[in-house]
């Protein structure tokens, strides 16, 4: 498993060359979009956390990016204390439920990582 460097909001993992994941932080004022994909491009959730508020998800039908959609959005939400949308879109054929549940963790640990990184931190205005 291979770990990219940040660069500017931009956390990558990869699983040999099967897998690669990225997650991408970009401002909109105050607030944050957070883009986590790898695959086939695609949208197949969004989760939005307004400022002080609990999650929305939607998920496309067949769809299972909801849980990883939603975890950073809550996540980023609270860290940062602005809205935040994540968009979540990661589709491999013929997936395996092992390669699921390493992507599931792998996402966890990239917006782990975005959190660590005081350049994301500092990217939204606001006291920290």
């Amino acid at each position: 498993m291979e770990k990219g460097r940040a660069r500017h909001g931009v956390y990558t993992a990869s699983r040999g060359e099967r897998i690669t994941l990225t997650l991408l932080l970009e401002r909109q004022g105050r607030d944050v979009l957070c883009r986590i994909f790898g695959g086939e491009a695609h949208i197949g959730a969004c989760a939005v956390q307004f400022r002080g508020e609990t999650v929305r998800l939607l998920q496309g039908a067949g769809h299972r990016e909801g849980e990883i959609a939603a975890h950073a959005a809550a996540r980023l939400g609270s860290a940062f204390d602005c809205t935040v949308a994540v968009l979540c879109g990661i589709h491999l054929e013929a997936i395996t439920a092992e390669e699921i549940d390493w992507i599931t963790q792998e996402c966890r640990a990239l917006t782990e990582r975005a959190l660590q990184n005081q350049d994301a931190v500092k990217m939204v205005p606001g006291e920290r």
